[in-house]
């Protein structure tokens, strides 16, 4: 009989080998890396783009409310103070240079921002319309009913000049001058006598008009959350009225769009324009007076004789060094943040290239220079050289107008645009 004999070589049959505990850690370890870099990849996409789509849509929504205000208003609705004068002495305009105001050439007149009306119980969904001349405003002043269309009362509101011009004798305007040729009323009741003394032209622009998309009723104002909104600004420079559109964007705290009203000055906090937040002020944009003196002046150092040296950047402002002083909880200092835009009394718009939202960031530099301005009486009053031989303003940036970063009701706002031109 043939027995079949196996043979040992000695080693053990082969066996399935997992992972160790060591090994599993380090490939979550490595996983762990991959997915957070992934992850940290869509903040900054979604960021870039919504600047991207903020670049496209800020000048179609800033063009879309130019063409809405000419609908409406034309260069014959406006007038100047000199059509108001009355022997009384010519409008002065801040800054002050030199210790005194600069005088407008007669006819025309500063930036000024139109009057708003924030509260309106009989149509909720009109809260913070604009009302172009004040004309509700100058109303409750000679003391008759307000939106008389509605017979409503006691509306909040606010306008450009809420002391009256001219500031002593009898009150003449509470806001952006008419032309009061075409709207001089014949009245010949006893009850129209208010159309004779205030004429005011009667031009609104809703809050729901100044959304992108608009909004197609006043109802759907109280619920719609607009991607973009707007508002304006006027002046009137060589007989030409021109409009300043400020286009921003409004966020809840948690980045979502806002349901949104333009609300009034926050009295708890300092405003350029007013030491104790003057709730009649208009509130948007936002006025600020850069130092008319000394180091921080908003000029180019090309102006400045003699001419400093070394010669700094001609796009940076002055004080806004890293451990300058910074507070953005204060409008007086929010013109300093990446992106905004800022309007200069000379029609000028810079562009905050890198800005501040720390104290201990800075400098503060803009997209290009603050331009070299001719000198004459529409511009300024300080020169470094003769007449003859070309002379530059050395004024510079001597008042400014700008969006804030939050408005009364907490509502984040994000500056997206900025467009000037003749109406």
């Amino acid at each position: 009989m043939i027995r079949m004999i196996r043979l040992s070589t000695g080693r053990s049959s082969p066996r399935s080998r997992g992972f160790s505990l060591a090994e599993l850690l380090l490939a979550i370890f490595i996983l762990g890396i991959g997915v957070i870099s992934v992850a940290a990849i869509f903040p900054a996409g979604i960021t870039l783009q919504r600047q991207s789509n903020d670049d496209s849509m800020g000048p179609t929504v800033a063009h879309s409310a130019l063409s809405l205000l000419r609908s409406r208003l034309s260069q014959e609705d406006f007038g100047g103070f000199d059509d108001f004068n009355s022997g009384q002495p010519p409008f002065l305009v801040p800054p002050f240079t030199q210790g005194v105001p600069i005088s407008i050439v007669e006819g025309d007149w500063p930036w000024m921002r139109p009057g708003f009306i924030f509260d309106n119980p009989s149509t909720p969904g009109d809260e913070g319309r604009i009302d172009i001349f004040s004309q509700q405003f100058t109303r409750q002043e000679a003391g008759f009913p307000i939106d008389f269309d509605l017979g409503t009362t006691g509306l909040a509101m606010a306008t450009e000049m809420p002391d009256g011009w001219p500031l002593s004798g009898t009150k003449v305007l509470w806001g952006i001058p008419y032309n009061p040729a075409k709207y001089a009323i014949d009245a010949t009741s006893e009850n129209d006598d208010w159309k004779r003394i205030y004429p005011e032209p009667r031009v609104f622009v809703s809050q729901r008009e100044r959304y992108w998309p608009s909004a197609s009723d006043a109802v759907t104002t109280v619920s719609q959350k607009p991607l973009y909104v707007w508002d304006c600004m006027f002046r009137r420079f060589g007989g030409r009225v021109q409009v300043a559109v400020f286009v921003y964007r409004v966020t809840a705290s948690g980045g979502g769009p806002q349901i949104y009203k333009v609300a009034q000055n926050d009295p708890a906090v300092d405003t350029p324009q007013a030491p104790t937040a003057n709730l009649e002020r208009s509130p948007i944009p936002i006025s600020f007076t850069p130092p008319n003196s000394g180091a921080s002046r908003w000029v180019d150092p090309r102006t400045v004789q003699p001419p400093p040296a070394p010669m700094p950047d001609p796009t940076t402002i002055p004080g806004t060094a890293s451990g300058a002083p910074l507070d953005l909880t204060k409008p007086r200092d929010m013109w300093q943040v990446p992106g905004q835009w800022i309007l200069d009394q000379n029609s000028n718009i810079h562009r905050v290239l890198n800005g501040r939202r720390l104290q201990n960031e800075g400098p503060v530099r803009l997209a290009r220079p603050i331009p070299l301005m001719p000198v004459s009486g529409l511009y300024g009053l300080n020169s470094i050289l003769p007449a003859t031989q070309g002379a530059l303003d050395t004024e510079g940036v001597a008042q400014a107008w700008y969006l804030p970063l939050r408005d009364r009701n907490g509502v984040q706002i994000t500056p997206v645009y900025l467009l000037v031109e003749e109406l």
